[in-house]
């Protein structure tokens, strides 16, 4: 993260390139939603307000990606 870039941009951006490189590597949609949340456990682990931020926005950007890969599964 850079000194630009927020804890909920850097959730965005972190979930976008995880779900973007699993799937280029053919992973389906179950799996990619399983790893993504995988990563989402460690949420509670020792939270604050800024882990807070980037694992909301982890999780919602997250779940748009994988609904867009299962429905082009489905075809």
């Amino acid at each position: 993260m850079n000194a630009t870039t927020g804890p909920s941009r850097a959730g965005t951006q972190a979930a976008c390139e995880l779900i973007t490189a699993l799937a280029d590597a053919g992973m389906s949609a179950d799996r990619i939603d399983r790893v993504a949340e995988d990563v989402l456990g460690g949420r509670h682990d020792e939270p604050t307000p800024v882990s807070d931020q980037f694992y909301a926005e982890f999780d919602r950007t997250a779940a748009i990606y994988v609904a867009d890969l299962r429905e082009l599964e489905a075809g």
